[in-house]
């Protein structure tokens, strides 16, 4: 499920740059989508690192890093709002559920606890 995610982040990344494309924001939407969906199958961490890094090591391959035009049709700000809304309602909830909420102390022990965001880090 997870390699789907990343295969439709890669592949909505392209469509959104496509110049004859007629709809960016669509696919800048499903970009985010997938991008949400992968974080709630893996994790904080591990699913953005490969369709971000790709897509920020393509952009500078073909020297678009930095180019207006690019982000624009990514359309950023409803990209993170749209991962946001599908991602963060779980991991919201989850914290919530298993106190202590942010304990991000590096000692750990035998019967210790250090709620959701310490079993993300073990």
């Amino acid at each position: 499920m997870l390699t789907v995610c990343v295969c439709i982040a890669f592949w909505s990344f392209q469509r959104a740059l496509d110049e004859q494309e007629a709809h960016p924001r669509l696919w800048a939407a499903l970009l985010a989508a997938s991008l949400g969906v992968g974080l709630l199958l893996k994790g904080l961490d591990r699913p953005h690192v490969v369709p971000i890094g790709g897509v920020i090591l393509y952009l500078a391959l073909t020297r678009q890093l930095f180019a207006r035009t690019v982000w624009k049709r990514l359309h950023v700000f409803t990209a993170a709002l749209i991962l946001v809304a599908i991602a963060a309602p779980w991991h919201v909830l989850a914290t919530l559920r298993m106190p202590p909420y942010f304990n991000f102390t590096l000692h750990s022990g035998p019967g210790e606890y250090h709620g959701f965001f310490g079993l993300l880090h073990q």
